[in-house]
């Protein structure tokens, strides 16, 4: 599935980046920054290139933490095995939609 530039949520206009730096800085393959708006995603991790599914899985799992984050659910959006599972079964969904 196609991963937008740019989503609106709740008025805010969240970017989507690429950026293989800071990813690697943090040991991240992708990574929801609050201060700038921005789900930031890793093309490559470990010399390989990550194909579009693992891409994909990896933006719905930081939209989920900005959804949970603009809806001012900041103790939700910090519980990792919540948001893994709830964005997995997003994901299940969105591709049966598609």
């Amino acid at each position: 599935m196609k991963i937008p530039d740019k989503i609106e949520l709740l008025g805010s206009v969240i970017k989507t980046v690429y950026d293989q730096q800071i990813l690697e800085e943090f040991k991240h393959l992708a990574q929801w920054n609050i201060n700038f708006n921005e789900i930031r995603l890793k093309k490559r991790h470990e010399d390989r290139n990550l194909d579009n599914n693992c891409l994909f899985e990896n933006y719905i799992h930081e939209l989920v933490h900005a959804m949970l984050d603009k809806l001012k659910y900041g103790k939700l959006s910090s519980d990792e095995q919540f948001v893994e599972q709830f964005a997995n079964l997003l994901v299940q969904v969105l591709k049966q939609l598609k």
